[in-house]
């Protein structure tokens, strides 16, 4: 896809044509096809997939850049997961190995998609934006740049530093941020691709609104909607109070962060808004998962039920599984819907985990006011008392 008419197009942007990917991408994917020689480049000049000559996919001088980028995207990510996964090295080889295999990264590497690149920057993002080292901790804030250049939604993130009071970290990494997503358009288009990549993220987002089966939160409600055969004006009714539901939702979701005593829980909260609420969410976004479930397994963690369920939701959203299609699933792929029993399984995964964390979030916050609350009484109480003592000349 990305080595088709709108990288070569300039004023792609412009004239909104598959323009909803980041100019940087395109970069990327411009310079790979610029390698590729003149006779390669005059035949895909127009699209890289054709009926009427050889699939780019079999070309090789397509296919080694392809194996090059998934190479060194896998071993980014091994060496993040391993250099700072605790426990014994058989552990680490282990954990390594299991989360290569997560579905996410699976589809990501079949779709040959740029957010496995995003994803080690993202993870280093992370891990690193406390560290102590000056160095380490600000190139994390660029890291975090070029995830964003690349998929944007990882932006979100920036709100672990603001939650952690570090204005000035907050600062440079929107600068970063503002450098690498929209100095590219310098080549596509200036303040016009501006306008129309904006422009095309939002036309994007009301396209992808009445698929089935993928995981952002209003493809949720027309997949239930469409599975108890609801009429489609009683569904374009009922849509706009729940998009205000999701609104509330995502602002509750956002003052969790501030409640939650645990980085992971904060982490999670944020990969899900990125997956539940970008316009169409496909199967490898779950990739970006792997980030907070690595803090979870990173970190002891008191035996509690509620974690247990966290585990088997983390199984539900990471495992590849074989399950043959319902009856339900065939007819919706006789009408021209790419929809599987495991992507209706993702999806109401997602949602349950995220509204698990929502009321797992209130409840840190209801714990969180009563000790606060008990400890002024018990301060009043205390100065009271030492008060009346001096009062009474006792002490």
């Amino acid at each position: 896809v990305f080595f088709s008419d709108s990288v070569l197009n300039q004023f792609c942007y412009i004239d909104n044509n598959q323009a909803f990917n980041p100019p940087l991408i395109k970069i990327i994917s411009l310079f790979i096809f610029r390698s590729f020689p003149l006779e390669l480049q005059e035949m895909f000049f127009q699209s890289a997939i054709s009926d009427t000559y050889l699939d780019i996919r079999l070309v090789v001088q397509a296919t080694l850049p392809f194996i090059l980028f998934i190479v060194v995207s896998i071993i980014l990510l091994s060496i993040l997961l391993f250099s700072n996964k605790t426990g014994i090295l058989l552990e680490k080889y282990l954990y390594v190995f299991l989360t290569l295999g997560n579905v996410g990264i699976i589809f990501a590497i079949e779709r040959g998609n740029y957010v496995l690149i995003a994803i080690p920057f993202t993870l280093f993002f992370v891990l690193y934006y406390k560290n102590n080292n000056k160095y380490l901790k600000e190139l994390s804030l660029i890291f975090l740049g070029i995830a964003a250049g690349l998929k944007i939604y990882p932006c979100i993130l920036g709100i672990l530093l603001i939650r952690n009071k570090m204005w000035k970290e907050s600062f440079r990494a929107v600068l970063y941020g503002i450098f690498f997503i929209f100095s590219p358009f310098v080549f596509y288009g200036g303040f016009s691709g501006i306008k129309g990549f904006l422009s095309s993220l939002i036309n994007g987002a009301e396209m992808g609104i009445t698929r089935l089966g993928t995981l952002n939160i209003t493809s949720f409600y027309n997949t239930f909607f469409d599975w108890q055969n609801t009429p489609k004006d009683v569904v374009v009714f009922y849509m706009p109070y729940l998009k205000i539901i999701s609104y509330f939702l995502f602002i509750l979701a956002i003052v969790c962060i501030w409640l939650f005593q645990e980085e992971w829980k904060r982490v999670l909260i944020l990969t899900l808004l990125m997956i539940l609420y970008s316009g169409t969410a496909h199967t490898y976004m779950l990739s970006f998962l792997i980030i907070p479930i690595f803090l979870f397994f990173n970190n002891r963690h008191k035996e509690s039920a509620l974690n247990y369920i966290y585990l088997l939701l983390y199984i539900l959203l990471s495992g590849l599984f074989v399950i043959f299609p319902s009856e339900y699933i065939e007819q919706l792929r006789i009408t021209g819907e790419r929809v599987t029993e495991l992507m209706l399984i993702q999806q109401n995964t997602a949602v349950i985990l995220f509204v698990l964390l929502l009321i797992d979030g209130i409840g840190e916050g209801i714990i969180k006011y009563k000790e606060n609350n008990f400890t002024l009484i018990r301060t009043c109480i205390t100065r009271c008392y030492l008060q009346y003592c001096r009062n009474r000349k006792i002490c």
